[in-house]
């Protein structure tokens, strides 16, 4: 088990742990602060599915995010999201969702976030149906964020209505109301 540092905000420096498993990846640094000086989250509410360690989320909680949902169905996540939460002192902050993102993104769709950031497993097929899905139903109120290997992005159809910033390997699909 390894640590991710905040990049900004209240909690800048603090350090948090990550999933005790092989097969989470996280959000890099660079791309967790791009996010955050292109979004100014504080008062709002966000979601962070497909959450990991809950980085994102908390970076979202660092950056003045009033609550902040957290999806991920690994037990291993959703242990290492409540440890880090306790450490940092925000349990009375987050909500968390031990549920597969589908089932989780039709329940937000009942009480919308504010902003959503998705980081499902990269090439496992779920860009594109996560994608369909928002056109549908968008489950956000300002902002949806997806991020995708470069690889699985080329492959999926732009929807008009996408914006697509590059970091390297990593794109996000941002999704505005």
């Amino acid at each position: 088990m390894g640590f991710l540092e905040i990049t900004g905000g209240l909690f800048k420096g603090r350090k948090i742990k990550t999933v005790d498993d092989s097969r989470t990846r996280y959000t890099p640094s660079l791309v967790r602060k791009a996010i955050f000086d292109v979004f100014d989250v504080e008062g709002t509410t966000f979601a962070d599915v497909f959450a990991g360690s809950g980085i994102v989320g908390f970076e979202a909680l660092s950056r003045g995010a009033k609550s902040v949902t957290m999806v991920d169905i690994s037990k291993r996540a959703v242990k290492a999201i409540l440890q880090n939460a306790g450490a940092l002192g925000v349990k009375e902050r987050i909500r968390v969702m031990q549920i597969d993102f589908r089932k989780a993104l039709k329940a937000l769709s009942h009480d919308l976030p504010d902003f959503m950031f998705l980081d499902p497993p990269f090439n496992g097929g779920y860009v594109e149906e996560i994608l369909n899905f928002v056109q549908l139903t968008p489950p956000f109120r300002v902002a949806l964020i997806l991020e995708a290997s470069k690889h699985e992005s080329k492959r999926v159809p732009r929807p008009p209505s996408a914006e697509i910033r590059r970091y390297g390997d990593i794109w996000l699909w941002i999704f505005h109301r």
